[in-house]
């Protein structure tokens, strides 16, 4: 928490708090505003969260692999990509005492159908197999 003013944080936060944005490679897409908001731990338990998990976003980035961390957003171009993002969240959370919730956790597909190669893949975290959605 000492890398940034306490009041710095709280003017981020609120400014960032309801508008995300995707990159991936060479392309953003617009701002929108999403509906998801942290609740747990106060105010400041998001923030904590996001210096917690940095590593993890860069192990995620040696992948080139989209990432948010607000919760946790993945960004993959295939299912299989997917379970590989997957696989390295469950392990950096084992070796920082992480519990990830499969049951909170969800994908959507953008854009294209999957691949041939990906219609057999059901994405899982630690064996539960993860629900699509349609909507975030």
């Amino acid at each position: 928490m000492d890398k940034v003013h306490p009041q710095i944080w709280r003017s981020l936060r609120k400014y960032y708090l309801s508008m995300a944005l995707l990159e991936k490679k060479d392309e953003t897409s617009r701002l929108f505003r999403t509906t998801i908001d942290e609740k747990q731990g106060g105010p400041l338990s998001h923030k904590l969260f996001s210096i917690y998990t940095e590593d993890l976003g860069r192990e995620l980035e040696k992948k080139n692999i989209g990432t948010k961390i607000h919760d946790i957003f993945l960004l993959t171009e295939t299912l299989n990509e997917l379970q590989q993002a997957i696989n390295i969240c469950e392990k950096y959370g084992m070796h920082q005492e992480i519990k990830f919730n499969p049951g909170k956790t969800q994908f959507i597909i953008f854009g294209k159908k999957p691949k041939v190669t990906d219609k057999n893949i059901k994405p899982k975290m630690y064996n539960h197999e993860i629900k699509c959605v349609n909507k975030i």
